[in-house]
């Protein structure tokens, strides 16, 4: 498990914290939306190996004394990391969604935008306020992913 959360989540969260300003979101773009097809892989290989873990989990004969350890190592190992996991593939693969549509955005309006000091600005004020909800929106979230970030960390 842990070496395919180095391959999907780890790296999807690195993208995410090399975000600086505001050409960043186009320039991590493509990398930010290949981490969503990785992440949602995640979810599936971590259910998975849970899946198998369980079957096999029941399929050992054990003494009672026995099996109430073996039961408190596997919650510890298995049960607890992948309860915490879980929630966060989907809000971390929200928030990329997220950065990559201001992306699309930003690149959708072609010279009609310009980029100074991590900043952006808009010919229209229409162009403006679309652009402050989605980092508005996103900054709703930003708590959530920290607190996905703390899981797997």
């Amino acid at each position: 498990m842990s070496k395919s959360i180095g391959a999907s989540l780890t790296p999807a969260l690195d993208q995410i914290n090399q975000i600086r300003g505001a050409q960043d979101y186009m320039s991590k773009r493509d990398a930010l939306q290949q981490s969503i097809g990785a992440l949602n892989l995640l979810g599936q290989q971590i259910q998975s190996a849970k899946s198998q873990a369980d079957a096999a989990r029941m399929a050992l004969k054990q003494p009672d004394d026995l099996k109430a350890v073996y039961n408190q190592v596997y919650d510890n190992i298995v049960t607890v990391p992948t309860h915490a996991l879980m929630p966060a593939i989907p809000t971390t693969t929200s928030f990329i969604q997220d950065l990559v549509h201001i992306g699309d955005f930003l690149q959708a309006q072609g010279n009609q935008v310009s980029f100074n000091n991590n900043g952006v600005q808009f010919r229209t004020d229409q162009q403006a306020t679309q652009y402050n909800a989605m980092i508005l929106n996103l900054v709703a979230k930003q708590q959530d992913l920290l607190k996905a970030q703390q899981t797997i960390r």
